[in-house]
């Protein structure tokens, strides 16, 4: 899947928290932060996840990590996974 089908560079209109983002790493620094349409969300949403990941990593080969958060509030989330190169 093509993550630009999946993820979005701001939170999806009329879509509220919890939200789910995913920040992009290059070594230690967060160099883009993309939010997860719920639409677009299947069953198979751990899959689904990852190959959105896959791409954003096959398209910048700069960026190292990735880290799934999930978000409550402005304030508050929690990381529920990490994807690295293999």
């Amino acid at each position: 899947m093509d993550y630009k089908e999946f993820l979005s560079n701001e939170p999806i209109s009329g879509q509220d928290y919890p939200l789910n983002s995913i920040e992009f790493f290059n070594e230690e620094t967060v160099t883009d932060k993309l939010y997860v349409d719920k639409t677009k969300v299947s069953s198979n949403a751990e899959d689904q996840l990852e190959d959105a990941v896959d791409s954003y990593l096959n398209d910048h080969p700069e960026v190292k990590k990735a880290v799934a958060y999930r978000e409550e509030a402005p304030e508050k989330r929690f990381a529920f996974r990490e994807f690295g190169r293999n």
